[in-house]
């Protein structure tokens, strides 16, 4: 239990701000990457593909706005493993995570040319950190109740081995009454 004014109370603040900066970490991953480019099958998104490739100019970004779309460009195809960690690579430098102040909430940025992109990218990673770690949650709260229902086992056992025990030497003792099943006081 944590009292305020305990010295262990501090310890445990770090230790869960040491939390929210390991949680920091896995997001920006490699693996967390991997499971933004295969949830949103950025391989096969022409745009991007052609953003990893020759990056945006600044007429590009002309043209986009007038609606006219971008200079032709070469792409590889979709399933390029060299293009795969490309992306991989763009990914984890366009996703930046922070902590909101002190508190235990993370906002999650993504630079990208295309707005819409970015939103996409940076919802699907939030959606995909939230589910595993509602996931990892539920899986610690399952082995926490496992161990907790196994040691409440093991006390009912011996509560009643304990039970058992004294009313056995009640009865050799002569300390309760045959008729109604009484200790005499």
């Amino acid at each position: 239990d944590i009292v305020p004014g305990d010295a262990d109370a501090e310890t445990t603040d770090f230790i869960r701000g040491e939390d929210v900066e390991t949680q920091i970490q896995l997001i920006t991953s490699t693996a967390m990457a991997e499971q933004v480019y295969e949830e949103l099958d950025l391989g096969s998104d022409e745009e991007l593909r052609a953003d990893i490739v020759q990056p945006r100019s600044t007429l590009d970004n002309i043209r986009a706005a007038l609606g006219l779309g971008r200079s032709a460009v070469d792409t590889p195809a979709p399933n390029d493993e060299r293009f795969r960690e490309r992306v991989l690579g763009y990914l984890t430098s366009a996703i930046e995570v922070t902590r909101v102040g002190s508190s235990y909430s993370l906002e999650f940025l993504v630079s990208d040319s295309d707005p819409d992109r970015a939103a996409q990218i940076a919802n699907a990673y939030a959606e995909i950190f939230t589910i595993d770690d509602a996931r990892q949650r539920a899986n610690r709260n399952q082995t926490t109740a496992q161990v907790l229902g196994e040691r409440l086992e093991d006390l009912r056992q011996q509560a009643n081995t304990d039970y058992a025990a004294v009313q056995s030497y009640r009865v050799r003792n002569g300390l309760l009454s045959a008729e109604i099943g009484r200790a005499h006081v």
